[in-house]
């Protein structure tokens, strides 16, 4: 087949990250990839073999241009593809203006990550969704929750969804040790600092004052600890900005996108979410996968990733002391910290290996393929 992965922009944020995951594993399969990626990047995070990529010159995100729309139609009639995947809101209206008026397009697959209610502000938006959907033949989400929230939000209809959860490479082995002794080594801490760890872009909903203010409290009663930060986005001088005014500046180390994080992961103690809006981040089930325990905030679809209680902790959003309150329960009995991260490696091996995403993606895509020819103009 050829399939078509539409991304936002070509960086190391969730959906770009697992289309790219999916792309080379499907390029394994002997298909045909191609990745047009609406917006422009300084630098791109991802140069897939294999795969066509094309960056169709977007600028201002948020706003409808001209010149992606044209070169993602222009693209699209040279590719041919049998299928297109949007993964992401932006892709999929450049995905649906650039078909619509085609006689007999690929069918269109959207991947939902999160809460489409989240993101709709006022009938305007709810409405331009909802015709945007009407042109799309299948939705995949992350999880049931994101699943039937979408269904709610746009008045998609439940026939035409299914859930596939985020699939990740799973380690067969650990070396605990050697991952703790360099993550330390990297970020000049003791060897026997207790390390936390967040990774995610610089964004509002990823909620970095929130964290801050949480490593704050737990500081006052750790004063050997180490706050690791992997990532980048339009916030990030203001992060480090509140870490400074805060006294953080030694406990905290901003590393950058590092495309080695879910190794770095498996160095730190404990893994920190305190997210506003999330799906299924692929961060937690790296961490989890390297049998690190997770603090999240109890948002979207993270109940599914992280069992309370049993491979981490869920806390209320918007609640530092909470989030405080649970990193130092697991700082504090290395007993249970090591239990839960067990169990954690179990979850995902039971229900999140990249293996089984695939499977399903390939056969949702021969599905749509196999169907009738009509199926995809008749919205």
């Amino acid at each position: 087949m050829k399939i078509m992965q539409i991304i936002t922009r070509n960086e190391l944020r969730g959906a770009e990250v697992f289309a790219t995951t999916l792309s080379e594993a499907l390029l394994r399969r002997q298909h045909r990839v191609s990745i047009p990626a609406i917006y422009t990047t300084s630098a791109a995070a991802f140069d897939l073999v294999g795969a066509e990529h094309m960056e169709l010159g977007g600028v201002r995100k948020g706003k409808l241009e001209r010149r992606p729309l044209m070169n993602l139609r222009r693209f699209i009639q040279s590719v041919q593809p049998d299928i297109i995947q949007a993964n992401g809101f932006h892709a999929l209206k450049y995905a649906v203006l650039a078909t619509v008026c085609s006689p007999r397009r690929a069918p269109i697959v959207y991947r939902n990550i999160s809460l489409a209610s989240d993101w709709v502000r006022g009938g305007v938006r709810r409405r331009w969704g909802s015709w945007l959907f009407r042109h799309v033949d299948f939705v995949t989400s992350v999880s049931q929750q994101c699943a039937d929230n979408l269904c709610r939000t746009y008045g998609y209809p439940s026939d035409r969804t299914c859930v596939i959860r985020r699939g990740i490479e799973y380690p067969d082995h650990l070396d605990a040790a050697y991952a703790k002794s360099c993550i330390r080594e990297e970020i000049k801490a003791s060897p026997s600092a207790p390390v936390l760890m967040h990774t995610g872009g610089f964004t509002v909903e990823k909620n970095h004052a929130g964290l801050l203010d949480a490593f704050r409290i737990v500081c006052e009663q750790r004063d050997d600890i180490q706050l690791v930060l992997c990532g980048d986005g339009p916030l990030l001088r203001e992060v480090q900005q509140q870490a400074a005014n805060l006294g953080l500046n030694e406990r905290v180390c901003f590393l950058g996108n590092r495309t080695d994080a879910a190794r770095l992961v498996a160095g730190a103690d404990v893994f920190v979410l305190p997210s506003h809006v999330e799906g299924i981040p692929g961060v937690v089930l790296e961490a989890a996968a390297q049998g690190v325990p997770a603090v999240c905030t109890r948002v979207g679809g993270l109940e599914e990733a992280v069992l309370d209680g049993e491979t981490g902790v869920l806390v209320p959003p918007d609640d530092s002391r909470q989030l405080a309150r649970a990193v130092l329960h697991l700082l504090d009995d290395d007993s249970l910290r090591q239990s839960m991260g067990q169990a954690a490696r179990e979850h995902i091996s039971k229900h999140f290996r990249l293996q089984r995403a695939v499977d399903e993606f390939e056969q949702l895509y021969e599905s749509l393929v196999a169907g009738p020819p009509e199926r995809a103009s008749q919205r």
